[in-house]
């Protein structure tokens, strides 16, 4: 089960933007996207594509490189709550982060720090701050490798977010953002046996949500309910904490240059920390996962990365379910300065709802990158994203999204981003509303 959500927030992407469920994608984990280089070498993407006149430097001190960076952004959102009919906003985002990497020929230890502050002069109860701060490192031990990592996140949880429908009925509530916090700790050793690498691993989760603050449609808080719910809407979410214990092996074979095999066994224990009758049946669990995948570059043309395998989830109080999961990647560059890329995912998530166990999540996305110059980055992209709630009925949501954007490197110091983003949601049996939305905004950012 893949639920380590938002180890990084995305830089470019609008309020509105879909979070998808955690850890997205394996594939880039264990395949990097692009290999770092120049022109048409092999694995370069235009994303990855070095650019050393524009890439900010740094700040050196002793054997460390900071990076200090700023973001400041304002735009605009049709329906930022994604209700009907629509509440539209301006919005501003100031971003700050830190990040600073060991500069050491041997062993490495970096960290970041980020802070996002949103500001919505409309909807002020949709105003948000989040932070988070993540330390990492790793110990070579003659050829094989010690990795160890841990990561704190102060979040919210948008209400046009996938899978929090239960806290937005049309007509009547609406939610704001919900608060909720993720500690992490990830241990993994890569034992190298030349061409073939085996890596052990253990990762530990801990969910924590606050309590949902509703909101009548005039904008005003609903009175604190007396039995934990408000229309059937639970107030209180501290029926989703939860932790996640997971141990896994992986097995790599590289028989090529930038083609490599790959065998992936994961299990996942799911604890439900305040679990109760009233908040239905408790939903600890197991899940299993076994993948089996290739990452395969044909020429400077093509690229393949796929993984493909199964799942069974078992509930203590639910029945069992399994699905086939998979996630494929096609990258094709028909030439030096455009990359286009086809995405494809399917896996198992926990639900928000206290009734479901869970849904079956899929998701496509076609992106298309281009170099106009060597400072001017254009891309464009659609996407679905689908959500099949297990013992729901037939209950299902799905996204479709499409968007495209400008990237002006001024500089090394400065660079401008324009995007708009197009959101449809469709609800079914109970997993509503459906609405629009358009999403404007205007980036700037600042690095050293």
């Amino acid at each position: 089960m893949l639920l380590a959500p938002l180890l990084a927030i995305p830089a470019l992407l609008p309020h509105a933007a879909r979070a998808q469920p955690a850890d997205r994608y394996l594939i880039d984990q264990y395949f990097p996207e692009g290999v770092p280089g120049y022109g048409d070498q092999l694995g370069t993407t235009v994303l990855s594509r070095a650019r050393p006149e524009y890439d900010p430097l740094g700040i050196r001190s002793g054997d460390f490189i900071i990076r200090p960076e700023v973001d400041q952004s304002i735009g605009y959102n049709s329906n930022f709550i994604g209700q009907v009919p629509p509440q539209a906003s301006l919005f501003e985002q100031t971003s700050a982060s830190l990040r600073f990497n060991s500069d050491w020929k041997r062993n490495s230890i970096g960290g970041e720090l980020t802070v996002t502050n949103e500001q919505v002069p409309s909807i002020p109860n949709q105003s948000t701050t989040q932070w988070t701060a993540s330390l990492g490192g790793s110990y070579q031990i003659g050829r094989d490798t010690l990795t160890v990592s841990a990561s704190h996140l102060n979040l919210y949880e948008s209400p046009t977010a996938l899978d929090v429908t239960a806290f937005n009925r049309p007509g009547v509530l609406y939610s704001a953002p919900i608060p909720f916090t993720m500690n992490d700790v990830r241990v993994s050793y890569a034992v190298d046996l030349g061409r073939i690498t085996l890596i052990p691993n253990f990762d530990y989760t801990n969910l924590t949500f606050s309590n949902a603050n509703l909101y009548g449609l005039n904008g005003f808080a609903v009175p604190a309910p007396t039995n934990g719910f408000i229309l059937g809407i639970p107030a209180t979410q501290g029926y989703r904490d939860r932790n996640l214990y997971e141990g896994g092996v992986t097995a790599k074979y590289e028989f090529a240059p930038l083609r490599d095999l790959l065998f992936v066994v994961r299990d996942t224990s799911v604890d439900y920390v305040n679990s109760s009758q009233l908040f239905g049946p408790n939903r600890s669990g197991n899940a299993l996962e076994v993948l089996t995948g290739i990452d395969y570059a044909s020429s400077a043309v093509w690229r393949y990365r796929v993984l493909v395998g199964y799942e069974v989830r078992q509930f203590n109080n639910y029945s069992s379910h399994s699905s086939p999961i998979f996630e494929g990647n096609v990258i094709w560059q028909p030439t030096g300065l455009t990359t286009v890329t086809l995405q494809a995912l399917r896996t198992i998530e926990d639900a928000a709802d206290e009734n479901i166990a869970g849904y079956v999540y899929t998701s496509g996305r076609l992106q298309v990158d281009h170099e106009l110059r060597r400072n001017i980055l254009l891309n464009a992209y659609t996407s679905i994203q689908r959500a099949d709630y297990i013992q729901a009925n037939g209950g299902n949501e799905t996204f479709y999204g499409a968007g495209t954007g400008v990237t002006y490197l001024m500089n090394r110091y400065v660079h401008l981003a324009l995007t708009y983003d197009f959101v449809d949601h469709n609800g079914a049996n109970g997993f509503g509303p459906n609405y629009i939305q358009h999403i404007g905004m205007l980036q700037v950012r600042l690095a050293m």
